[in-house]
């Protein structure tokens, strides 16, 4: 991939947490159950790892928050976290140039996640696996229940915002 400025874009896949909130037949995550969530710590880390690599100095960096469900932590985490990089990023004699994207399941968005994605300017991908006959064929919650209802709904509060999104389809 090549940013806007033409740059090679590096993709920095960062999982938040394992745990899910739904539980999808074909889900390989075997850890989806564990509530465990990426400490401080281990952010700063790597945030200063990518930030110095040499073998990423010439990329434009994207940090993608995915796997499990990373709406599960608050958007308040994701403050701290994006602050926490910024401040690292403004330390370095060449300030790197970056963004975010995440990718959901789209059942946990609402104001406050939307407000989020807007201030940070979020790169949103919803999970959707079609019309709710074929994704509630798979993609059910942990009461073994539909979520297509769910996920449109998230999916009108992004458009209601006019925040663009795109679509990963199993």
């Amino acid at each position: 991939m090549v940013n806007q400025e033409s740059q090679p874009e590096c993709l920095i896949v960062i999982q938040p947490t394992p745990f899910c909130n739904i539980n999808c037949r074909y889900c390989y995550l075997p850890t989806r159950n564990s509530t465990a969530q990426i400490s401080e710590h281990v952010l700063q880390k790597i945030f200063e790892e990518v930030l110095n690599s040499p073998y990423l100095q010439d990329c434009y960096l994207r940090f993608v928050w995915h796997a499990g469900e990373p709406l599960i932590v608050s958007p308040n985490f994701y403050r701290a976290a994006f602050e926490l990089l910024r401040e690292k990023n403004q330390k370095l004699n060449h300030i790197r140039k970056f963004s975010h994207s995440l990718q959901t399941n789209g059942i946990l968005i609402n104001p406050s996640w939307v407000s989020l994605f807007e201030e940070y300017d979020i790169e949103v991908g919803v999970s959707l696996d079609g019309p709710d006959f074929i994704h509630d064929s798979s993609r059910v919650d942990r009461s073994g229940k539909s979520t297509h209802v769910k996920v449109m709904h998230g999916i009108r509060l992004l458009q209601e915002a006019n925040i663009h999104f795109g679509i990963i389809m199993v």
